[in-house]
């Protein structure tokens, strides 16, 4: 007998929103249907209208509810806990039976409420994307629970190139992948931009996302590509003209968009911020430079110039490490090892 798995999340994407929590279909698509009876409950549109979002959250709400009481699932798995748990938590304090998986990514629960944590408990299981958010998890909780870690679907096959690149110089991009908010620091990506600009640096760059900080860029327009919002099949040919991928954020909870750059062999350049430096290890297969330190854009701007020999090797050492967390690798262990 197939397993009931009801998958719900706050982010999911559609036509219109083709990047909203791509990561959250890789992960929905991973269980097969030769295995399990799946359902899904998202919301598939970002929406900006404070009244709009509060309306599809209610509308979400009650979707939860309906869909677990004519459904029944054997599994409930949760994305983006701090917008999602509370319904799942409610129904299984009431005696529903279904055992409670609970995926936490990072901002959902990184700096929240103790009402978060206190809903938290209540899973059988919680699934963290790194080392350092198991370590977080624990210490924040009021009792024991099984922690799993598991790459958020890892990065899809297609993303490989199995040739190393041909690295130039004067040829490619440096790149920038996520949200343009905060905590990911844009406007050390914006530095970088203004130092190689003043100094005649002659890189070129792209920026891929889009959030609340856009305006950040504005006035360097002549010396960046902007690509707000483009489908994940399209992301690896975009990637591949990356020569490298810069990580300026003061958290990570482990970075896909990193592990995809390194999956094409473009080299990485990481702030020393937890997540993605428990796979990034410097001068083997990237490079992590302490970006709070008043000298690292020169730091930056010096590994841009590498010998083309170091390049080739950092490159083929990052596709290597890249392949421990490829999507029909780390989804089939995952789903085994948690779903039973």
């Amino acid at each position: 007998m197939k397993a009931k798995l009801l998958l719900v999340s706050n982010m999911y994407p559609s036509a219109h929103s083709p990047s909203f929590g791509v990561f959250i279909k890789d992960i929905y698509d991973a269980f097969s249907f030769t295995r399990f009876n799946k359902k899904l409950c998202a919301i598939n549109k970002d929406e900006k209208s404070k009244v709009k979002k509060t309306l599809s959250y209610l509308e979400f709400y009650l979707k939860i509810l309906a869909r677990v009481i004519s459904f029944r699932p054997d599994y409930l798995y949760c994305h983006y806990v701090s917008h999602v748990i509370y319904i799942p938590v409610i129904l299984k304090i009431l005696g529903f039976k279904f055992k409670l998986v609970s995926h936490v990514h990072g901002s959902d629960v990184h700096g929240k409420s103790n009402m978060v944590f206190r809903f938290l408990s209540y899973s059988d299981v919680i699934v963290v994307p790194s080392r350092l958010y198991a370590d977080y998890i624990k210490t924040m909780l009021n009792r024991d629970v099984d922690i799993v870690i598991y790459a958020s679907g890892g990065v899809p096959d297609f993303f490989f190139i199995n040739e190393a690149r041909d690295f130039k110089k004067s040829v490619g991009f440096v790149g920038f992948v996520g949200r343009l908010e905060s905590v990911k620091r844009p406007d050390r990506f914006r530095s970088l931009i203004d130092s190689a600009i003043t100094r005649n640096v002659g890189a070129k760059f792209q920026v891929v996302g889009k959030g609340s900080l856009k305006g950040i860029f504005c006035g360097v327009e002549d010396h960046i590509q902007m690509h707000e919002s483009i489908p994940r099949e399209d992301l690896p040919s975009l990637i591949r003209t990356f020569d490298f991928l810069i990580v300026t954020s003061d958290r990570e909870s482990l970075c896909l968009a990193a592990l995809e750059a390194m999956a094409n062999g473009v080299v990485v350049i990481a702030n020393d911020c937890g997540g993605v430096t428990e796979y990034l290890i410097h001068e083997h297969n990237g490079f992590v430079v302490d970006m709070s330190s008043s000298g690292w854009v020169e730091e930056v701007l010096e590994l841009l110039n590498i010998e083309t020999e170091t390049y080739t090797t950092i490159s083929n050492n990052a596709r290597e490490t890249a392949k421990n967390y490829q999507s029909s690798v780390v989804n089939k262990r995952f789903i085994d090892n948690v779903f039973n």
